[in-house]
């Protein structure tokens, strides 16, 4: 059996992935609760040396959501790149002083304990906030998105009864492990959202007066 890192996030933010979503609803602060929650599985094979994925322990409750905060951490000496999926109908650029070959993508570079995010004005790479973020980062709904990885949630009032969550999902993030190419793998699996209220939206509209 492959080790695995376990990784459990209850999704609390609308943010990408959504597979039904009403966007204006959210921009004024109603979105609906999604219907899953659902837990990543990461295969310890595939992380280079001196990269942990850290869990928190106790989940944080958000909104009537359970969250389990995750971090990406790399203690080593050699830089972990992640990098984002392009996106075909945007323009190519290059990114100077990414330390990443032509045309690639990048995001966050993790080295030596420390968290950097790759920034355009200047290109280059600048330490996180500090705190935590400095030496960590965040995986989030977003994060996971930007790599390519898309969340399948619904985001409803009224979820039927008889819903099921969606089946296991095998994902895999392209990454850089100094000059090299790398591949991390791993699954989602998908359960009901315990926490969900199927008014969420509707109780917000009545308390702001919108309906």
């Amino acid at each position: 059996m492959m080790g695995k890192v376990i990784l459990f996030i209850s999704t609390t933010i609308v943010l990408f992935g959504a597979l039904s979503h009403d966007v204006t609803a959210s921009y004024l602060g109603c979105p609906p609760d999604p219907w899953f929650s659902f837990r990543i599985d990461f295969d310890k094979s595939t992380l280079p040396p001196g990269v942990e994925f850290i869990t928190q322990h106790d989940p944080v409750h958000v909104r009537g959501y359970e969250l389990w905060l995750v971090s990406l951490k790399n203690t080593g000496s050699t830089p972990l790149y992640l990098i984002r999926v392009p996106d075909p109908s945007k323009p190519v650029y290059s990114y100077p002083n990414s330390e990443l070959p032509p045309l690639v993508i990048p995001r966050h570079k993790l080295v030596d304990g420390k968290a950097y995010y790759y920034s355009t004005y200047p290109f280059e790479y600048k330490q996180n906030a500090p705190g935590d973020a400095a030496y960590e980062l965040n995986v989030n709904q977003e994060e996971l998105s930007q790599m390519g990885v898309k969340i399948l949630n619904v985001y409803k009032d009224d979820r039927p009864g008889s819903t099921t969550p969606p089946q296991i999902q095998n994902f895999q993030i392209n990454a850089y492990y100094g000059n090299q190419p790398i591949t991390i793998k791993g699954e989602i699996v998908y359960a009901l959202n315990n926490d969900y209220d199927p008014k969420a939206k509707a109780k917000c509209w009545e308390r702001r007066g919108k309906i």
